[in-house]
């Protein structure tokens, strides 16, 4: 908010559709110097749970300018991409309307305009994965239980939603006691943020190398 401030009219903002609303509920930004709107991750973000922000944003009460450029990208489309387009962007239901990348892609490698990718993707030698199928109900006692017995100095865990961050930093508070457990979501104020970042960054710092 306070680099909104400095700036008459910022050229790119990148935030969720939630906390857009809250800026222009708040008025810190408008729509009337609008040029594009692009929806990234659109099969994630048109889901059961993001699905009416968007909806509110764009049929909401804010005054938007003439002509702006509406843009779905998505590594998937879906039903609910599809539907959506159509209805928001008033489409025809055909597919010339939608553009595949990949396509392009594969055909710019042929032609040898540029290098293509290695025939098999591999990790560093110095990363190992893992994956253990866990009922979700049980996954912060897992983690508590992995971190306990792989005593890592910082992990870093991932999960879809701010309900689901606050919950499972809750929940490893309470058992991880010697251990500094922080969230980290748009949700918060920036000045929580930069203390979460600072401190994982510390902790990284202080990780020896190799």
């Amino acid at each position: 908010v306070a680099s909104l401030r400095r700036m008459s009219v910022p050229d790119v903002l990148v935030c969720t559709p939630g906390r857009l609303r809250e800026l222009l509920r708040e008025g810190h930004v408008r729509f009337t110097h609008l040029a594009t709107i692009v929806l990234d991750e659109a099969d994630r973000l048109l889901d059961e749970k993001d699905h009416p922000e968007i909806h509110k944003l764009l049929h909401g009460e804010e005054e938007f300018t003439d002509d702006y450029q509406l843009v779905l990208a998505s590594a998937t489309i879906n039903e609910h991409v599809r539907d959506f387009a159509r209805d928001i962007m008033e489409l025809e239901g055909h597919e010339d309307n939608f553009v595949t990348v990949a396509d392009d892609v594969a055909h710019v490698v042929r032609e040898g305009d540029v290098d293509p990718p290695p025939r098999k993707k591999s990790s560093p030698p110095t990363v190992r994965h893992r994956a253990i199928p866990v009922n979700p109900k049980f996954h912060p006692t897992v983690v508590a239980d992995l971190i306990h017995v792989l005593r890592p100095r910082l992990s870093i865990l991932f999960v879809r939603r701010k309900s689901e961050a606050e919950g499972l930093t809750s929940r490893l508070s309470a058992v991880l006691v010697n251990h500094d457990v922080r969230a980290l979501h748009g949700d918060m104020v920036q000045a929580a943020r930069s203390r979460t970042v600072e401190a994982a960054a510390a902790a990284h710092a202080e990780t020896p190398a190799g």
